[in-house]
């Protein structure tokens, strides 16, 4: 959100119009962060959620640095699990959800506590792994990202620290947000990308022990776009800005 209401409410529902076109029998909406620019104001969450295809389509939302400094995240969105973690964060704290045969386990990432993010995670891969053929987390801070963001302090704190956790893990997907520009990374093995010369063959389809693909996602409702930064991003296998609305 870039917090002209009415230009982020016309952007994002024609976003969603144009994704209920493409993938009419999709189950649930899946939010990487951010849904409004200020997250004490009502007028930006209204028109978030003023489209009627909240009506028919499922939403599981990720707290967002801008919607993750007070309640507000929270007494608009339930989730299914509940929340721990939550820290000195007033939106809420870490939750999990499964579909089919996938695990999503979600962070608030606005909670630099490594130890507990891992405490969660363990937990509910020991309880709820074994169901699960693929294991999926998401939070909003891209760890693996290429606009100017990569190169924030707190970024490269969550990289380091966030990053082996994952390859240790057994995580199959990092699907993450706040960097405004699309890249898909090569698989990692903690910070190391592996088979860079691949490209989107056996090592993605059938990953190594600790591989993980991570992806950072562009802006869906076309308000705030990033430059991709001059600089060699030695995990990225596809970087892409064309400043048009992303949804995948």
């Amino acid at each position: 959100s870039s917090g002209n209401v009415e230009n982020d409410k016309n952007g994002w529902e024609n976003t969603l119009e144009k994704a209920g076109e493409n993938f009419p029998d999709a189950s649930f909406l899946l939010s990487l962060g951010d849904q409004v620019e200020h997250g004490a104001n009502e007028t930006e969450y209204a028109g978030y959620l003023s489209t009627g295809t909240f009506r028919s389509l499922a939403l599981a939302a990720i707290t967002g640095n801008h919607d993750g400094g007070n309640v507000n995240f929270k007494e608009h969105f339930s989730v299914p699990t509940p929340a721990v973690n939550a820290g000195d964060t007033a939106a809420g704290g870490d939750y999990w959800f499964m579909y089919n045969n996938m695990l999503v386990m979600c962070l608030n990432s606005n909670n630099t506590s490594t130890a507990q993010h891992k405490a969660f995670l363990e937990q509910t891969l020991a309880e709820q792994g074994d169901k699960a053929d693929w294991k999926v987390v998401t939070f909003h801070h891209s760890i693996f990202s290429t606009a100017s963001h990569a190169f924030d302090g707190d970024i490269q704190q969550r990289r380091s620290e966030l990053a082996p956790l994952f390859s240790e893990l057994g995580i199959d997907v990092v699907l993450m947000g706040h960097d405004h520009v699309y890249t898909r990374s090569y698989m990692m093995n903690g910070t190391t990308p592996v088979d860079t010369e691949a490209g989107v063959k056996d090592s993605v389809i059938n990953p190594d022990e600790g591989q993980v693909l991570y992806v950072t996602a562009n802006s869906a409702s076309g308000s705030k776009y990033y430059e991709i930064k001059d600089d060699e991003f030695n995990f990225a296998a596809v970087k892409n800005q064309e400043n048009t609305p992303n949804i995948s």
